[in-house]
């Protein structure tokens, strides 16, 4: 990186840095926590030595504190995957339910704001549509952060609540689903789209508080691509795309991907066309097949003992009715 001739390739110049970023992310907090660890242990065989109390308890705190640090470093090393380390979208789109269902999905969007402040995740806003009553019907989150898709990507599917609702007047328990959506974001997105397979309507005056987000509702963009007949993707790619994003297509078949970030709306459609272009490539990536794993000795050791007690205990039975 500090080569004069690195940055004339703009292209390559920033997939480096953006396999420095992630390389970082991996390694600046282990060895943090290794560096801690040897100062603390140095500090507390000193403490030992001189029989400094008060450096042996600053000690010990250091050590109390780098547990969860340890156990964080720990759940990281699991994130293994091909995406794992990348900034993602989150999408949550309330399904079955009604106003229940809406409010379930706001209950939803205030927990994830909550687990991203925790984290220290940067959010922005991409979408949102509110609901007839209260709640909201659907919102997009741009989640930066490192592992951000990692530790998100296990929130993908249908969530479910059950309790007794505040909005039926005779208090009758009511079950509501929400759907939620992670894709990680693709910083290099090489997906060639017709431009007549893409319709992009603008100025989308939507339901929703006044004030200035007036301004950001006024220049929404709404893009919908007619996936079930477009002919430059693959049939296996549509397949997986149609049950991905299922929440995402209308009754015609069209994909419908929205934006209201900025007060641009040049800027909403091309954030709208970079979304497309980002759900189509991970549509196109296959899904892993796992492999059967063998199971351990350990296991297979549990297993032959229990099934050996279960026959013991059959030849017991037998045993006492063959008496009688």
């Amino acid at each position: 990186m500090g080569s004069e001739t690195f940055w004339n390739s703009q292209e390559r110049a920033r997939r480096v840095v953006a396999s420095v970023k992630t390389l970082k992310a991996q390694i600046d907090p282990l060895s943090g926590v290794m560096k801690d660890f040897e100062d603390a242990k140095l500090a507390y065989e000193m403490s030992k030595e001189a029989g400094d109390k008060e450096l042996l308890k600053e000690a010990d705190e250091s050590l109390f504190g780098l547990v969860g640090r340890m156990e964080k470093v720990e759940l990281r090393s699991l994130l293994s995957g091909e995406h794992d380390t990348k900034n993602c979208f989150l999408t949550i789109n309330a399904g079955v339910g009604g106003t229940e269902a809406n409010d379930w999905a706001e209950m939803l969007f205030r927990m994830y704001l909550f687990y991203c402040e925790k984290m220290g995740f940067e959010v922005e806003e991409v979408d949102k549509g509110f609901g007839v009553e209260v709640g909201i019907d659907s919102v997009t989150l741009h989640i930066k952060g490192p592992f951000a898709f990692g530790y998100l990507k296990c929130e993908r599917g249908s969530h479910r609540l059950a309790r007794v609702s505040p909005f039926n007047a005779q208090g009758k328990r009511q079950t509501s689903f929400c759907s939620v959506e992670v894709t990680p974001e693709f910083e290099d997105v090489d997906v060639t789209i017709p431009d007549n397979e893409v319709e992009v309507t603008p100025f989308v005056r939507a339901s929703g508080p006044g004030g200035q987000n007036v301004n950001k509702v006024s220049s929404k963009a709404i893009l919908h691509f007619d996936i079930t007949r477009s002919a430059s993707i693959p049939d296996d790619v549509r397949q997986r795309a149609l049950t991905q994003f299922a929440s995402r297509i209308n009754s015609e078949g069209k994909l419908v991907i929205s934006c209201d970030t900025s007060a641009s709306q040049h800027k909403n459609r091309e954030e709208c066309t970079a979304r497309l272009k980002q759900l189509l490539l991970q549509a196109a990536t296959p899904p892993k097949i796992r492999k059967k794993s063998k199971p351990s000795r350990t296991s297979v050791r549990k297993r032959l003992q229990e099934k050996s007690r279960h026959s013991a205990k059959k030849a017991g039975r037998r045993g006492d009715w063959s008496e009688e």
